[in-house]
């Protein structure tokens, strides 16, 4: 089920994207791919639940649209992270990796 705010009109398969894997809303889990109990992770308009860290799902699937090109014609990515955003989450090797970040606005989270 779509996100009640999400219009599919804004959707980037409706705004000129030929492909698009991610989420439509933000601020999502990084591990569910849900926010309010809804999941927001889709490939072209079809929701998908799919296990799998939120970075790397979306980081290995546009490496794979990368190798997938001849080189012959145009392309163009835009790859767009959550990384940088709320709730920011890590898998536990990651956090293990930072633990002497005392701010707590700056360390990742587990949920």
């Amino acid at each position: 089920m779509a996100p009640c705010h999400a219009d599919r009109k804004y959707w980037p398969q409706n705004r000129g994207f030929d492909y698009f894997y991610g989420n439509v809303v933000g601020e999502v889990d990084y591990f569910t791919r849900e926010r309010g109990g809804l999941i927001d992770w889709q490939r072209n308009g079809t929701f998908l639940k799919e296990t799998g860290y939120y970075i790397e799902l979306i980081g290995n699937d546009a490496v794979k649209l990368i190798d997938q090109q001849d080189g012959k014609t145009p392309f163009f990515l835009y790859f767009a992270s959550l990384a940088s955003h709320a709730p920011f989450q890590a898998p536990q090797a990651a956090i293990d990796q930072y633990k002497s970040v005392a701010d707590p606005l700056r360390a990742p989270i587990r949920r």
